[in-house]
């Protein structure tokens, strides 16, 4: 019943009241009429509290939709935003992962090429879930008949093929070190030109980080040297050093190392911030560790410490003065340093 249809029903039983009034059942009907006011009253009041509450609920469900629409609205923002970032992430993905193949493969080399892409899947850094990349890797390698690549024959000073090479046997070589500086950047480190974020072994830049990292880097192409992330000791008059490959170099230069293994055989490359580029001239010896590769990059301590395991394993020093011997470089571990300050080769590109 509305609020118009009780004040009707109002108004007829005052009608009835006066009406009666004068009659003789006046005392009866008067009660009749007052029941029948009392019903209207909790009518009118049953009906006002329904209209409240309706208020009330639309009042409610008013600022409810607004939340909710807010709230949807910053849903769909938020996952919008997931979304984009997921593809961002994929496409960078896709990107870091075609620069590592193209660094990792070596046209002239594909028994090498396939180690690396190897290496590159065991460590995660190349996702090659269902193995076609390695397959079609070693489906255009050369068939090895004996243990490997054969090792470069012992070079005299001057006709080596590679430049800063002075010596080489089956287990060791001699020559020169120049700077490189490729990795991650550090404030305050002005580098040279032609300096790269990027490694072979790191191609994300966020981890080896040359005046940090003892690393050397290996002509690409050269047979029995060592893969990424293999072990290198590294000896220079009177300093024995412990570092990881983890680039690849051009195939005409022997001899670069990072930063912090030229300060490591004492020589400091960098002054005021700037790198000095200064290179040790010959009589360095390294002597690669082949197959000692970690799962993940390790750290300074890290290589220092298997480092020297590994080489005493190989046989350290005792067999190193012997295979200096065979080559005729004994004098490689005797003599004063000698090395190029300003050199202009602060760093020689990677192979492409």
């Amino acid at each position: 019943m509305t609020e118009s249809e009780i004040e009707l029903e109002r108004a007829k039983l005052e009608f009835e009241r006066q009406k009666w009034a004068t009659q003789s059942d006046h005392d009866s009907k008067q009660l009749q009429i007052s029941e029948r006011q009392v019903e209207l009253d909790d009518k009118f009041r049953n009906l006002s509290a329904q209209q409240a509450k309706a208020e009330s609920l639309a009042k409610f469900w008013g600022v409810a939709i607004t939340v909710i629409v807010a709230l949807l609205g910053g849903i769909a923002t938020v996952v919008g935003g997931i979304l984009q970032a997921q593809s961002q992430t994929a496409l960078e993905a896709d990107k870091n992962k075609s620069q590592l193949i193209l660094k990792a493969i070596d046209p002239s080399n594909t028994d090498q090429s396939v180690k690396n892409l190897q290496f590159l899947t065991d460590v995660g850094l190349l996702d090659d879930k269902d193995g076609k990349i390695l397959q079609a890797a070693k489906k255009n390698a050369p068939t090895v008949t004996t243990n490997g690549s054969a090792p470069p024959s012992k070079q005299g000073s001057g006709s080596s093929p590679l430049h800063g090479l002075q010596a080489a046997s089956d287990v060791l070589y001699v020559g020169a070190m120049e700077c490189d500086t490729d990795g991650k950047r550090e404030a305050g480190i002005k580098y040279d030109p032609d300096h790269q974020d990027m490694t072979g072994l790191d191609p994300s830049g966020s981890a080896v980080d040359s005046n940090q990292i003892p690393y050397v880097v290996w002509p690409a192409g050269s047979p029995g040297g060592p893969s990424l992330g293999d072990y290198v000791t590294v000896v220079y008059r009177g300093h024995t050093s412990y570092a990881i490959m983890a680039d690849f170099g051009p195939r005409t230069r022997f001899g670069e190392g990072s930063i912090a293994l030229l300060r490591s055989l004492g020589l400091e490359e960098i002054s005021n911030g700037q790198v000095q580029g200064i290179a040790l001239n010959r009589d360095v010896i390294y002597v690669p560790h082949t197959g000692t590769r970690d799962k993940s990059i390790p750290t300074p301590e890290g290589i220092k410490a298997r480092g020297a395991q590994i080489f005493d394993q190989w046989g350290g020093m005792k067999r190193l003065r012997t295979e200096l011997q065979k080559v005729g470089f004994s004098e490689a571990l005797n003599g004063p340093p000698e090395s190029t300050p300003g050199s202009t080769s602060i760093r020689t590109p990677s192979a492409q």
